[in-house]
């Protein structure tokens, strides 16, 4: 036997059907921004990251140069104090050879 609806009992499942599926829609929207949220959040952090990586590139950059400056300028520093010893060093053998000449003229002049 078929059984036909009455009109009002379809337009009542009619109107269920339209309750439901608004409900879906909703549900669909909600679900539609969580996912827009969590992309934000997501590119967020990838943006993070990325600034951080640069951060830490930059900084080992930045000491990279602060040391070659400094090494550089410490390599400067001990060749002219190298250099400087050598010079001292000469100026003492210097002073050793008219000391040993001055010696051995006394004791020339000496023995006479």
């Amino acid at each position: 036997k078929a059984r036909h609806k009455s009109t009002q009992q379809y337009y009542r499942d009619i109107q269920k059907l339209s309750d439901d599926l608004k409900a879906e829609v909703v549900d669909l929207q909600q679900q539609k921004e969580t996912a827009r949220e969590e992309l934000r959040r997501a590119k967020k952090e990838i943006q993070t990251e990325k600034l951080k990586g640069a951060a830490t590139t930059a900084a080992t950059n930045i000491a990279e140069s602060v040391g070659s400056l400094f090494g550089s300028n410490k390599v400067k520093t001990l060749e002219k104090e190298n250099t400087a010893l050598h010079r001292e060093v000469a100026d003492h053998e210097e002073t050793i050879e008219a000391l040993q000449d001055r010696i051995q003229t006394m004791q020339a002049d000496h023995s006479r």
